[in-house]
């Protein structure tokens, strides 16, 4: 894809609602400069299916996603991945190109 965009990394992670708040606390630590929140978040994995429409949320994930460069990525993946031998989750990160006038000029 050819653009004028700024090349950064999507970091997303799908992890237990529970630990929202943690998620959260390490993008902000990381410096990322915002993240988007889906708070319900359905689908099956190695744990299982989750539906996502529990009374409390104990048992739904939640994902969010941040775009950051690539040394911010690494420290969240680094961070997150201690999560997630005791939580059910995932990190994906992947290329992106970010398009958005004066972007980095709010950063």
């Amino acid at each position: 894809m050819t653009s004028d965009g700024q090349k950064m990394k999507k970091v997303e992670i799908v992890i237990e609602a529970v630990m929202l708040e943690e998620i959260i606390s390490i993008i902000d630590q990381a410096g990322a400069g915002g993240y988007t929140i889906l708070p319900t978040v359905t689908g099956r994995g190695y744990r299982g299916y989750r539906s996502g429409f529990e009374l409390t949320n104990v048992f739904q994930n939640a994902m969010v996603f941040t775009l950051v460069d690539e040394e911010k990525a690494l420290i969240i993946s680094q961070e997150v991945k201690k999560l997630i031998q005791d939580y059910a989750g995932v990190i994906i990160i992947t290329d992106a190109d970010v398009v958005w006038p004066d972007y980095q000029k709010d950063r």
